[in-house]
């Protein structure tokens, strides 16, 4: 069941008059105050959000990115570098597609549009540190950690919520020299709809 982000009450997605619009299960009308709650730190992928690099898009058959939010969003991707792009048999499609898995018995590699191998990395844990959010990041393959801060006023002036990095699928870590005082971030925003990429200062 999806909750709204600001009451944090239960709703539903149907479409009214061609528009997709949420409804409160209980009925009536979101008082739009947003409810604090503490997060919670994903301890890997859900049954309900994921990420599958081994899917074919079910109108002409190409090799896609298949991602689905916990929220009950699906999207198909041509890729899951930046710019993060939408497959375009299937963008702003109104039908429940049932996707096709090509079954892999090899670990998963993520590559750009070049062949570059992504570098990507899950939520480990977040730390409260008074201004700041430490996030620790934790590789997929390697298993090796990556430690970010990200202020908590810079979130509020950039529209980001600490819960986008948890609904978060994945986070591709874009590092720059070793030292360097700096660590770009690309993730797919399931609030936003869109993909979102930060700059945050590398935590030593």
């Amino acid at each position: 069941m999806a909750i709204c982000d600001k009451c944090g009450g239960e709703i539903a997605f149907r479409y009214v008059d061609g528009v997709l619009r949420p409804l409160h299960i209980g009925g009536g009308l979101c008082d739009g105050l947003e409810r604090v709650t503490e997060p919670v730190p994903r301890e890997g992928w859900t049954q309900d959000c994921y990420l599958d690099p081994n899917a074919s898009c079910p109108v002409c058959g190409a090799r896609v990115y298949f991602y689905q939010s916990r929220h009950g969003g699906r999207v198909l991707f041509d890729d899951v570098g930046w710019p993060w792009p939408k497959h375009a048999c299937t963008d702003d499609y109104q039908q429940s597609v049932r996707v096709k898995r090509v079954p892999s018995g090899r670990a998963r590699v993520f590559r750009d549009r070049s062949g570059a191998l992504l570098k990507i990395y899950d939520l480990d844990d977040i730390e409260d540190r008074g201004r700041n959010h430490l996030l620790v990041l934790r590789n997929q393959m390697t298993g090796s950690r990556v430690r970010v801060l990200v202020g908590k006023r810079r979130l509020a002036q950039g529209n980001i919520r600490l819960a986008d990095f948890q609904d978060a699928p994945s986070i591709v870590v874009h590092e720059f020299e070793r030292g360097a005082p700096h660590i770009r971030l690309d993730f797919v925003c399931v609030r936003l709809g869109k993909v979102v990429r930060v700059k945050l200062r590398a935590a030593r």
